[in-house]
This record gives C-alpha cells, sequence and structure tokens, in this order.
C-alpha cells in the first residue's frame, strides 16, 4: 500500500523535472526540514526566536537577533526593511 502512495505523490514531480535539477530540489527539500527540525530544537533550547533563510542555495539558521544585526550593518539590499528581510524566510519559528 506504501508503494502505491509514493508513486502517485512523486509522479508528477518526475515528469516536470529531469536529472540533476530533481535531485538538487528533493536535496533541497530534505535540507530545508531538517533545518525546521534544528531551529524548532534551539529554540526549545534557548528561549530564542529562529529563522531559517535560504543563503547561498541551502537553508541556514540564524537568531532573530542576529538578522537585526546583518540589516543594521547593511548585508542586505539597500531599500529593504527588516520586515521584507522576515518575509524572505522559509521558516520562523513562534
Amino acid at each position: 500500500m506504501k508503494k502505491i502512495l509514493l508513486i502517485v505523490i512523486f509522479t508528477p514531480f518526475i515528469l516536470l523535472e529531469t536529472g540533476a535539477k530533481k535531485i538538487y530540489h528533493y536535496v533541497f527539500k530534505e535540507a530545508t526540514y531538517m533545518a525546521i527540525r534544528q531551529a524548532n530544537n534551539r529554540r526549545k533550547l534557548t528561549g530564542y526566536k529562529q529563522v531559517v533563510m535560504k543563503v547561498g542555495g541551502w537553508p541556514r539558521i540564524y537568531r532573530r537577533a542576529e538578522i537585526k544585526y546583518l540589516y543594521q550593518r547593511g548585508t542586505f539590499k539597500k531599500g529593504m526593511s527588516l520586515d521584507e528581510v522576515l518575509s524572505k524566510a522559509l521558516y520562523i519559528t513562534t
């Protein structure tokens, strides 16, 4: 039963993309899930809000205070507000 379910879920994915692109998307999805799990664990341990962002093509975990510090230093594009930076995040812990 599980094999049939997997075929139904992944059939459109396989038809739309081929080769290395398909592998990249699968690996990126798994890396994102792992980063979200780690962010939730860090939130439980430290109590700080964690932000998962795509940096250099891969998900990275930052504290929200670090994002504020990077914003104040001018790391992000000019004209971008802090709210816009946080809206581009993949995940923010509550």
